[in-house]
């Protein structure tokens, strides 16, 4: 898959067996607890959105999540990040 980075590195790990489940309460947590007013990652999605809409984003967020632990892949955005240098003030 173009785009996912392949954690299957162990020689007879099965896909199949997955140690840990994410369930849709687990992702409404998660997401209430984004802080709105923090700055928006790499992709543009701010804070306020995340959260407001979290009822909306909370299932399908957990189906995404889950497949990659299931499959062992990350889609490798998830391990990008963007650093700004911001200038302390004296």
């Amino acid at each position: 898959m173009d785009g996912w980075m392949d954690g299957r590195t162990l020689m007879g790990y099965k896909p199949e067996y997955t140690l840990w489940k994410i369930t849709e309460h687990d992702v409404l947590e998660s997401l209430n607890q984004i802080n709105k007013k923090k700055a928006t990652g790499p992709d543009k999605v701010s804070g306020f959105v995340l959260k407001n809409c979290r009822h909306q984003l909370s299932s399908t967020s957990q189906k995404l999540f889950q497949l990659s632990l299931f499959h062992h892949m990350l889609p490798s955005i998830w391990l990008t990040s963007e650093l700004i240098p911001v200038p302390k003030m004296n």
